[in-house]
């Protein structure tokens, strides 16, 4: 199958997540118009579906830019709702939805949840997850035969409810995510490129004891995923966290002198920022002089060349994007 669009970047949410499940049909876009209202997108619709097609790939790439990334989303659903049984279409039109989550998630903090911001982030997420659900339910129809509906269905689950959701509900769904990627991945061990058994690891890595967590299990499929991708950027990071988790840091050390040698000109732009971000913050954590300075120089190099990208500095000192949570305006725009 096609790799999937969202992959590099698709680990990076938290999983204790869940998933209300919508007991009405879900409307299509094209069908309910206040979706798109609703997604506060300017899309337009009026394009040929050859046109969606083509396009909201590179539109999903974008993710500095969350309008670009909406009508991304929107113009996949529309690809995908225009296909009766094209499956890998509705495959990756969920994957679209999913990397829209993901962004929201990241842009959205959840320590501001209140004003004109939130109205805008669950205004958002609502009718992303409208459209997964419609998606999800014809994709169903194919689980028999291709392992990837299961595994994209655990996946949406765990970033769906990533916010917009209580932490009751994030709680129940990580089983029924858990038992979703056991069963794709019994049918393909490789699910989605390898991306469903990262997800499966991070579970058990994740998940308390009690609820079906193994930190051991989770760590030995992370060692095994990384002689088959030593380049991924991402499980580096996530192996880290791992051994974190362990007390073992000679071996965090290991991954983080590692991560300093990867190639990362293949990853998106803003993912590698994000990830440049996230890797600077171990390496200061372990004192780590040399991945200090090459991860602070590689990602203010990457920022200054992008100037579009998103920086995350002001997320992670005020937590709410530099804008004023309630209002949602820039104090700092002219």
């Amino acid at each position: 199958m096609k790799k999937l669009i969202f992959a590099i970047a698709l680990l990076a949410v938290a999983y204790l997540a869940a998933v209300k499940q919508f007991e009405v049909e879900v409307p299509s876009v094209t069908e309910d118009s206040s979706l798109l209202a609703k997604d506060e997108q300017q899309c337009n619709l009026d394009v040929g579906l050859d046109e969606m097609t083509d396009s909201y790939e590179p539109m999903l790439e974008a993710k500095w830019d969350l309008k670009q990334m909406g009508c991304g989303a929107v113009y996949a659903y529309e690809a995908a709702q225009a296909s009766v049984f094209d499956i890998e279409l509705k495959l990756m039109a969920l994957g679209a939805q999913i990397t829209y989550f993901i962004e929201l998630e990241k842009r959205y903090p959840k320590l501001y949840q209140e004003g004109e911001l939130a109205n805008q982030l669950n205004n958002r997420w609502d009718a992303a997850r409208m459209r997964s659900e419609n998606l999800l339910k014809q994709a169903q129809k194919f689980d028999f035969i291709a392992p990837e509906v299961k595994a994209l269905h655990s996946i949406y689950l765990l970033t769906s409810t990533a916010q917009n959701t209580s932490t009751k509900t994030q709680l129940k769904t990580l089983p029924i995510a858990r038992d979703l990627m056991l069963e794709a991945l019994i049918n393909d061990e490789q699910v989605l490129d390898g991306v469903g058994m990262q997800v499966m690891a991070k579970l058990y890595v994740d998940m308390p004891v009690f609820a079906g967590g193994n930190l051991e299990k989770g760590l030995a499929m992370f060692e095994t995923l990384l002689t088959q991708q030593p380049s991924n950027l991402e499980l580096h990071v996530q192996m880290i966290e791992g051994y974190l988790a362990k007390g073992e840091v000679e071996r965090q050390r290991q991954l983080l002198s590692s991560a300093t040698q990867i190639d990362s000109s293949n990853i998106n732009l803003q993912d590698r920022a994000d990830l440049y971000r996230t890797l600077g913050g171990m390496a200061n954590r372990l004192n780590e002089t040399q991945a200090i300075t090459f991860f602070r120089h590689a990602r203010e190099k990457l920022l200054a060349q992008n100037p579009q990208l998103q920086s995350r500095k002001a997320t992670a000192a005020l937590g709410h994007g530099g804008n004023d949570p309630i209002s949602g305006e820039d104090p700092n725009k002219i």
